[in-house]
């Protein structure tokens, strides 16, 4: 994807909030992957509903660059 860092806004935490540490670490890790080497997470949990929102998110900042 071409990124060589991960923007993480400050208004990003009211959307990790509902999320215990476990979860926001999986999200984490797979905002890394998708944005250093585009790989699709497959998530099993809840974190499957806020996925879209961080991709919509990574895929601009790719796309500005």
């Amino acid at each position: 994807m071409g990124l060589e860092y991960l923007q993480i806004w400050a208004d990003m935490e009211e959307l990790f909030q509902p999320y215990d540490d476990a979860q926001r670490g999986r999200l984490i890790m797979a905002m890394m992957a998708y944005a250093y080497r585009g790989e699709e997470p497959e998530f099993t949990g809840v974190e499957k509903f806020i996925w879209p929102v961080l991709r919509q998110h990574i895929d601009r900042c790719t796309q500005s660059i």
